[in-house]
């Protein structure tokens, strides 16, 4: 048996799926504020050089778009098609720039009542193509980034006031 797609995800015909799963020490609130926006920049710092907003009106707008460029200079495209605050859930798009494939991916987070952390399952739906060992660690690493982010210290304020877009 299969993992059924999650609302608004769309697993197409002869795709491999992947899905991975975690426990988050962090409260779900936490975690959602650092994965809602989707700014890959700061969710996985160390594989991800830069990720700009280039359609849409707000990075948490359905539709919306970005751009993403790899410390590796690999570029794809981000399409946000499913956000709800309510259900800790999110979905996107993915098209590499170079035409090497694309998936759909989506995150739902879940509050663990004991210790007040968080539950982590991310799927991502590879089309027809078949799903490789290094998509299932980069899956994984996009896991583990997130929570070395969140025990980080915070940044210093910058001095003069508010900051500037992503």
């Amino acid at each position: 048996l299969g993992y059924p797609p999650h609302r608004g995800h769309r697993a197409a015909a002869m795709s491999t799926r992947l899905w991975e799963s975690d426990i988050i020490t962090y409260p779900v609130e936490t975690v959602w504020a650092l994965l809602r926006e989707l700014d890959f920049s700061r969710l996985t710092p160390t594989a991800v050089a830069s990720s700009v907003l280039t359609a849409g009106a707000g990075a948490t707008e359905i539709g919306s778009v970005r751009e993403v460029t790899g410390r590796d200079g690999s570029k794809r495209s981000v399409k946000l098609t499913e956000l709800s605050d309510a259900s800790y859930t999110l979905s996107y798009d993915v098209t590499a720039a170079d035409g090497g494939g694309s998936r759909s991916e989506s995150v739902v987070l879940r509050r663990i009542t004991e210790g007040n952390t968080t539950f982590i399952e991310v799927t991502a739906d590879f089309g027809a193509a078949e799903a490789t060992d290094a998509q299932r660690k980069a899956i994984r690493s996009t896991i583990a980034s997130i929570k070395t982010v969140l025990s980080a210290p915070p940044a210093p304020a910058a001095a003069g006031g508010a900051g500037g877009a992503a």
